[in-house]
């Protein structure tokens, strides 16, 4: 008798297993989601990281390659280039080999620069740039690439010529003309210095903007008397100097 009154008791239909509160409930749910919003976090960051260094390894290989193309030549001169990679669509490419005083040399030197553009996960632009002194450019050397500036660089009479050459609108080349684009003496716009502030999207660097043209020809003039009051310049030989800075 004593043993199964203990067994009922022990079993009462009144007494229920207890659970969680509602309260338990809410806290442990708030701690999962700021679990879980860290965790997104992280990753996150992690594939914007990997996509910024991806990014960055193939605008090296690009500027890579464009600064091997540059080395092999026997012969160099002056030009600048651009385009797009063909291989990573998403990356633009500039080359270009230009003069360069060196102030505490006292020498001109001729360098080898590579530059490749890629927008990152903020879609803000970001540049790898390689550059790479090629030689030593001697006096006849600079005379000579002189005259080949000033001998190629068209002049435009008005603000729709030069529009219309470059197909932009108006205003682009107003907002140039403000952030620096020299013009001629007389107001006439130089075909060198468009297509300066065109490939850089109107923002040259400092060493760029000093390096402008000041003078150029008219292509559709035959008589040098009136081409912008200068004097005619003579036929040059190809601008090209070797690596010892030699033509």
């Amino acid at each position: 008798m004593m043993t199964l009154m203990k067994f009922a008791k022990g079993h009462s239909p009144n007494r229920r297993a207890r659970g969680f509160t509602l309260l338990e409930v809410i806290c442990a749910l708030g701690i999962l989601s700021i679990i879980c919003s860290s965790a997104m976090v992280i990753m996150a960051r992690n594939i914007q990281s990997s996509y910024n260094v991806t990014m960055r390894l193939r605008a090296l290989e690009v500027a890579r390659e464009n600064m091997e193309q540059i080395l092999v030549l026997d012969r160099i001169e002056e030009q600048t280039e651009y385009g797009t990679s063909e291989i990573y669509p998403a990356i633009e490419w500039e080359s270009s080999v230009e003069t360069f005083y060196a102030p505490l040399e006292g020498q001109t030197w001729a360098r080898a620069r590579c530059l490749a553009r890629y927008k990152d996960m903020e879609d803000k632009d970001q540049d790898v740039e390689l550059e790479h002194w090629l030689c030593r450019v001697k006096a006849a050397d600079m005379n000579s690439l002189e005259d080949i500036n000033g001998a190629e660089s068209a002049l435009f009479r008005t603000l729709e010529e030069a529009v219309e050459y470059l197909g932009v609108d108006e205003q682009d080349v107003l907002s140039w003309l403000e952030n620096g684009m020299v013009q001629t003496p007389e107001g006439y716009f130089i075909q060198a210095n468009l297509q300066l502030y065109k490939r850089t999207q109107g923002n040259p660097s400092a060493e760029e903007r000093d390096q402008q043209a000041v003078t150029g020809v008219f292509l559709d003039v035959a008589d040098p008397d009136i081409e912008a009051g200068l004097e005619a310049v003579p036929e040059p030989d190809p601008g090209t100097f070797n690596r010892r800075g030699g033509r």
